[in-house]
This record gives structure tokens, C-alpha cells and sequence, in this order.
């Protein structure tokens, strides 16, 4: 899950658009995710909104991905995010019981 909020400062009132771009590790390949949200945005100093992003991915590529949040088409962050990828022992059977 992102969260990302914003203080509206000196924006005025209106819609605006906020995206958020998941990139893999090699950057020429094409973006992971993007999810563009349109916000109201009241303004005013003492206003703001939050952007919440549900994030689901199966990975399958190790290395450093990259999360950018842009305000209409300005970033305003950079998020990286490492990416190993570890195997699990699989479920055993039980060991036999003895004298039984």
C-alpha cells in the first residue's frame, strides 16, 4: 500500500491529476504499474488530501525498482525499493513415527 499526502499550500480549488509509475530494474524496460488518480483539491493553507494506492505484484526480477509520485507532471518523490528474490523449503512430510 502507498500513501502518499499533500498540503495544498497555495493551490487553488480544483481537480488535479496524481500518478503514481512502478519501475523494474533494468530502465529500459516499460513501467511496471501506473496509476493515474484525479484529486479535488480545496485550497487554502491549512487543506490537504491523501492518495491511497492499493499495490499488488508478483516480482519475478531481483534489483532495485523504483516508485515515482508525480503531481500533475511534476515529482515530487522517489521511492526505491530492492527486490530479493529467496526460495522457501517446501512443506515436508511428517517423519514416520516409529513403533507404531
Amino acid at each position: 500500500m502507498l500513501v502518499a499526502s499533500f498540503k495544498t499550500g497555495g493551490l487553488p480549488t480544483g481537480s488535479y491529476k496524481v500518478k503514481v509509475i512502478i519501475h523494474k530494474p533494468d530502465p529500459a524496460a516499460s513501467p511496471l504499474l501506473e496509476q493515474e488518480h484525479e484529486v479535488f483539491a480545496e485550497g487554502g493553507q491549512d487543506h490537504g488530501f491523501a492518495v491511497i494506492n492499493p499495490i499488488i505484484m508478483n516480482l519475478d526480477e531481483e534489483g532495485l525498482y523504483w516508485v515515482d509520485v508525480l503531481f500533475e507532471t511534476n515529482m515530487v518523490t522517489r521511492i526505491p525499493f530492492r527486490v530479493l528474490l529467496v526460495s522457501t523449503p517446501g512443506m515436508l512430510p511428517p517423519p514416520a513415527q516409529r513403533g507404531a
